[in-house]
């Protein structure tokens, strides 16, 4: 199990490196495919790693649900409802719900007003679902490296 982000950045690499190198072997249309899922791979090692300056940017590759729940976190801890956030940064409460349950894609613009709030503290890195051991992707991968 990664104990933190700093170690899923390592593993993210090494599944990336993995990815890269079973894309060399595969016809052109789908190596194209697995090259997009190894640059994937990258763009998420770096905001494990904290390489992202732009907070923007790092919010923007969350998948919805991560992110939803990352602002319905904050917002709950800032003890704010739907009703005030959605007044404090301009955005409909639909908008907000929807955002929170993970059924939208947050623009750039529905980020930036989100960072205005203060007491959200989306820069801080959301909470990743625990991955247990057997499960693991870089155990996967090393089981599909052996098989071969």
């Amino acid at each position: 199990m990664c104990a933190n982000l700093r170690g899923m950045g390592v593993e993210l690499a090494k599944i990336r490196d993995l990815t890269l190198k079973s894309a060399e072997c595969l016809p052109s249309s789908v190596s194209a495919i697995v090259r997009m899922a190894a640059h994937l791979l990258e763009q998420a090692r770096q905001f494990a790693e904290g390489e992202y300056t732009d907070p923007v940017a790092a919010l923007a590759l969350l998948p919805a649900s991560v992110l939803g729940a990352h602002v319905r976190d904050q917002r709950v801890a800032a003890n704010l409802s739907q009703r005030a956030l959605a007044k404090r940064t301009g955005l409909s409460i639909k908008t907000l719900r929807d955002l929170e349950r993970g059924q939208r894609t947050a623009s750039t613009r529905t980020i930036q007003r989100l960072l205005q709030v203060s007491e959200l503290a989306l820069v801080t890195k959301p909470k990743l679902a625990a991955v247990d051991d057997a499960n693991h992707p870089s155990q996967e991968c090393a089981a599909a490296t052996n098989q071969r």
